[in-house]
């Protein structure tokens, strides 16, 4: 009985560390991965940072840039562009935000599409590979890199903060975060300004269009619990799924997209964390998450990927 006893407990034992090292095998994925890298938002150090998912390199950006709290990029659908909002260097202030562009890989300056404007420039996003909505003063423009020609999407300034713009891909439909703090709450609206549909109904925020009609959002576990958490909302049939790599007990935000199953997140409390946010791939149909080897103990964020 001893005998069979050990031998069903070894095959357990066997079977089950075969399982735990094939769950703990992360996916492979090539390409750049761009995210930011600060001690404290308010500290005003956030550094850029390009990770080459094929030969594991980080390289440091804009050291001789002279621009500040760099934060918050995201490529150009072919990937030869990067926008991201910063500073001109010791302008530590809130209208000192400005939206830039610059050629990846290339040793030209970024180009400073919002100098001089006086006005908060924040969260850019590609809608293709040449314009670009942002939030600025509380309101979405799209401004065109070639020649900064720019439009309004809102135009209601701080009245009702609209900010995160994300582009949903082959439509022309903007989805981003109305209202702020626990007041805020995604919504889509097309270029124009037109049909501004509420979609979420409880402290959300950071939408990302994934696939289709869906899109990646973080919102709070519940009005009672704060913590982010990544759900999906699919607008085709207005249901939303919270992911299950989420734990009600720490943060889980900044999701970044790699495939139609795996995304790029900041987590923060994982055990194992290096300290503050960490970035990990994380899997939508699983509980699996993988740290990545470019974790410190600041905080990593912000997290985009393009397979270029």
């Amino acid at each position: 009985m001893k005998k069979i006893y050990k031998l069903i407990l070894g095959s357990i034992v066997f079977f089950t560390s075969v399982f735990q090292l094939h769950a703990a095998i992360a996916p492979t994925f090539y390409g750049k991965l761009v995210f930011h890298r600060y001690s404290d938002y308010e500290a005003w150090d956030s550094r850029l940072y390009l990770y080459n998912l094929t030969t594991q390199q980080t390289t440091l950006l804009g050291a001789n840039w002279k621009i500040d709290h760099m934060m918050n990029g995201h490529f150009s659908p072919d990937g030869k562009w990067l926008t991201f909002m910063g500073v001109n260097s010791g302008q530590h202030y809130g209208d000192a935000w400005d939206v830039y562009v610059w050629k990846v890989g290339s040793t030209e300056l970024p180009i400073n599409l919002t100098q001089g404007n006086n006005k908060r420039d924040e969260d850019p996003k590609f809608i293709d590979n040449q314009r670009i909505i942002f939030k600025q003063n509380g309101d979405l423009k799209i401004i065109k890199m070639t020649d900064r020609t720019m439009t309004s999407v809102t135009q209601n300034g701080w009245d009702i903060e609209e900010s995160m713009p994300y582009p949903m891909v082959n439509t022309t439909q903007i989805l981003y975060a109305k209202g702020a703090g626990n007041n805020s709450r995604i919504f889509s609206i097309d270029q124009s300004g037109a049909y501004d549909t509420q979609l979420t109904n409880i402290a959300s925020y950071y939408p990302v269009w994934w696939q289709g009609s869906r899109f990646l959002y973080v919102r709070w576990y519940s009005p009672t619990n704060p913590h982010d958490q990544i759900y999906i909302y699919d607008m085709a049939n207005k249901q939303t799924t919270r992911l299950p790599f989420n734990n009600i007990n720490y943060d889980t935000s900044d999701p970044a997209p790699l495939d139609q199953r795996y995304m790029v997140v900041s987590l923060a409390g994982q055990t194992g964390s290096r300290g503050g946010y960490d970035l990990y791939i994380a899997d939508s149909l699983s509980s699996n998450v993988w740290p990545l080897p470019i974790n410190t103990n600041l905080n990593e964020l912000g997290a985009f990927y393009t397979p270029y």
